[in-house]
């Protein structure tokens, strides 16, 4: 499944593809998702640590494409 996200930085709780693939984890289509970055996902530590553990609670994961040890 792929989903491109085009709201910006928005709040990654209100963006409507990030559900989506987190609905398809909870039913087990997908085991986990891909992102580029962290960034895809948010500029802001919180805002990554929150979808992060979103993704978690769904039972999935995050993979980034690019090795990143900081913001």
């Amino acid at each position: 499944m792929a989903a491109y996200d085009d709201t910006g930085m928005t709040d990654p709780a209100t963006r409507p593809h990030l559900a989506r693939l987190c609905t398809a984890i909870r039913r087990g289509e997908l085991h986990g998702i891909v992102a580029p970055s962290r960034t895809d996902i948010s500029t802001f530590r919180s805002a990554y640590e929150d979808a992060l553990d979103t993704i978690r609670t769904c039972g999935g994961f995050l993979a980034l494409a690019r090795d990143e040890t900081t913001l």
